[in-house]
């Protein structure tokens, strides 16, 4: 793949990826702003999970060209895409990781857990 060809590339995943982007993003600027009027744990949760978010779609830019890159080295298709399914799992683990952090900042914020015991009596 040529250089030109592999800029396409890498800008047409990075225009799917730009709402994502922008997303995590803006809730990273909003929790930091939240943080910095005195936000407790759940805030600092965001941030943390909003980073990992937004640090998991910037990875998945660079994994995507990843197979193209090594085929044109002399890797087999297959070894390529062994190599793209080790990098694309830690990738979804630091989403997996943030999804975990903001899930778990929603539930400390709203008391979700005291909610659901008083429901149940």
């Amino acid at each position: 793949m040529e250089l030109m060809d592999m800029c396409h590339f890498i800008g047409g995943q990075l225009l799917v990826a730009l709402p994502s982007l922008v997303g995590w993003t803006a809730a990273l600027i909003v929790a930091v702003l939240l943080k910095s009027h005195g936000g407790g744990k759940p805030v600092t949760l965001l941030i943390v999970g909003s980073a990992l978010m937004l640090g998991g779609t910037l990875l998945r830019l660079p994994v995507a060209g990843l197979p193209p890159v090594l085929m044109n080295r002399g890797w087999s298709a297959q070894d390529a895409a062994g190599a793209m399914s080790v990098f694309g799992l830690g990738v979804q683990l630091v989403q997996l990781a943030g999804t975990v952090c903001l899930v778990y900042a929603f539930w400390q914020q709203f008391h979700v857990g005291e909610a659901l015991r008083r429901e149940s009596s």
